[in-house]
């Protein structure tokens, strides 16, 4: 897959993931174009993703002593993306921070996931089914993914 390609799967599957940003993954800004393109690490950059950065990557903070406790985070934050449907193609240390503040393991690199049910454009995405109230009137409404029609209550 071509540069541009990849970096704009990447920026998508952030926004797929929005409710996770800030938690299990970083938070994505997007990306843009360089008005003047440059070589890092043997290759032209044209664009760029903006994200935040919490953190210290676990290949550098993981010993024998807490290896049993980040490896606990780890499959906890991994199971977590299973639940939102996305299975991490290369989940190794490097691939993880530690933020010590907010006490959380952050999962990067989501440029490989596998989606294993990702919806269609017009299939409806869990959560999508919700409750609508009016303030002090105490009428609520369903409002259906499937149907798109709202029945009032």
């Amino acid at each position: 897959m071509e540069k541009q390609h990849r970096l704009q799967a990447e920026v998508n599957n952030y926004r797929d993931l929005r409710g996770l940003q800030g938690q299990q993954i970083h938070v994505c800004i997007g990306k843009f174009a360089l008005r003047v393109s440059y070589w890092s690490h043997g290759q032209r950059m044209e664009q760029m993703m903006i994200l935040s950065w919490s953190g210290r990557r676990l290949q550098h903070v993981v010993n024998d002593e807490n290896l049993s406790f980040f490896s606990d985070k780890r499959q906890q934050a991994l199971a977590t993306l299973r639940s939102h449907g996305v299975a991490h193609g290369d989940s190794e240390w490097r691939n993880m921070l530690w933020d010590d503040l907010g006490r959380r393991l952050i999962v990067i690199d989501l440029e490989d996931v596998k989606w294993l049910n990702r919806p269609s454009a017009l299939e409806p995405m869990t959560g999508n089914a919700r409750r609508a109230c009016r303030a002090n009137t105490g009428k609520c409404r369903q409002i259906s993914p499937s149907s798109a029609i709202a029945v009032e209550n």
